[in-house]
């Protein structure tokens, strides 16, 4: 059982994670321009495996954002109404982008589309959202297991779970929990996994999760150049994620009498999640200046704004799908600029989005009041 002395700084903003909910969000915007604008459609494009690349580096978003919510959520205070605000934001996103749409006349809508818009919770407009909907109702319960399990106890159950769970997706041949329980890292379930490890981070650390003594030497030696070595294990994971089908193919030429397919890129791939967590402690600790703390603190309460932005359906089919397939084509010397110019564009656009709702929500309140 954890000690009243563990329950820390629960209101001190960390800063750090501040701006690795903007990093990770901005990796979600470029992961999602590679893939739905079509890059990798053309394999023998001249920048194909530079943006194959720059598309493995970003695969660890999701679950460095998730790991957020765990880190943040154990000593945050639990409100019923943030699910309520929540689930407006994300229908004046869905339904309001559509009506402007719709009056413009530059879409025509199916009924089934409508739907969706008017329920994006329970159509899963955005999966993001609906998976964290289950993880919010879950959040009481996880932390009161958190703080009462004794520490044993929960270490053994959470090596487990992770062996269990996550190591076992490596293999195709493995895929029961990964694609039926975890839907490859796209569900609730998966969200609920990632938020009891950054909530396990926030209260013990990830030292004593380890199956082994490590030695105070090596402890110290981390501890003074642990950015230096998070930035190592993500290069490491990066590199992991992008050679895999070569590897893949070796071991299918090595073990004729079986097929080995890697599930590498998958979030629920244990390479993934421990790129996810080596960005939590690369950011978790960082000193940011007094005159840029402010910045993040404001623009990092916008950053869900950018998703349901830009995942919603209506720009995600005019302005995303298919549109940057010429991306693949070019040089990379001009294909990396531009991708990173897009990116930004879309990134700096939701913000602003979000900035207006969040003025428009405070006048309804205002004139309900």
């Amino acid at each position: 059982m954890i000690k009243s002395s563990y329950i820390f700084n629960s209101t001190e903003r960390n800063y750090g994670i501040d701006l690795l909910r903007l990093v990770a969000m901005f990796m979600v915007v470029e992961l999602h321009i590679i893939l739905r604008g079509g890059m990798l459609l053309n394999k023998s494009g001249v920048s194909y495996h530079s943006i194959l690349f720059l598309r493995d580096s970003c695969s660890m978003c999701v679950n460095a954002f998730a790991l957020i919510s765990g880190y943040v959520g154990i000593t945050a205070s639990y409100k019923y109404i943030r699910m309520v605000r929540l689930w407006i934001q994300t229908f004046f996103y869905s339904f309001g982008i559509m009506l402007v749409v719709a009056i413009l006349g530059k879409y025509n809508f199916s009924y089934s589309q409508w739907a969706s818009a008017i329920c994006p919770i329970f159509r899963e407009q955005y999966w993001y959202i609906s998976g964290y909907m289950l993880l919010f109702l879950f959040i009481p319960f996880i932390n009161h297991c958190i703080y009462t399990i004794p520490f044993e106890t929960l270490k053994r159950n959470l090596c487990g779970i992770f062996v269990l769970l996550c190591c076992t997706t490596m293999i195709s041949g493995v895929i029961v929990f990964s694609g039926k329980v975890f839907s490859y890292g796209y569900n609730g379930s998966w969200l609920i996994f990632c938020y009891i490890f950054g909530a396990f981070f926030r209260i013990y650390g990830i030292r004593k999760l380890m199956p082994f003594q490590i030695k105070e030497e090596l402890i110290l030696c981390f501890q003074k150049h642990h950015s230096l070595y998070c930035l190592i294990i993500y290069g490491i994971s990066v590199l992991i994620i992008h050679y895999c089908p070569a590897i893949t193919n070796m071991l299918s030429n090595i073990f004729l009498h079986r097929k080995f397919e890697f599930v590498i890129t998958n979030y629920t791939n244990p390479i993934c999640f421990l790129s996810g967590v080596s960005l939590l402690y690369l950011f978790k600790d960082l000193q940011i200046k007094d005159k840029c703390q402010n910045i993040i603190k404001m623009l990092s309460k916008y950053a869900l704004g950018i998703y349901l932005f830009h995942e919603s359906m209506p720009v995600r089919e005019l302005c995303i799908k298919n549109k940057f397939t010429k991306f693949g084509t070019m040089p990379i010397w001009e294909a990396l600029p531009l991708i990173f110019c897009v990116s930004i564009m879309i990134f700096m656009v939701g913000i602003l989005c979000d900035y207006f709702r969040s003025r428009i929500f405070n006048v309804i309140v205002k004139l309900c009041s």
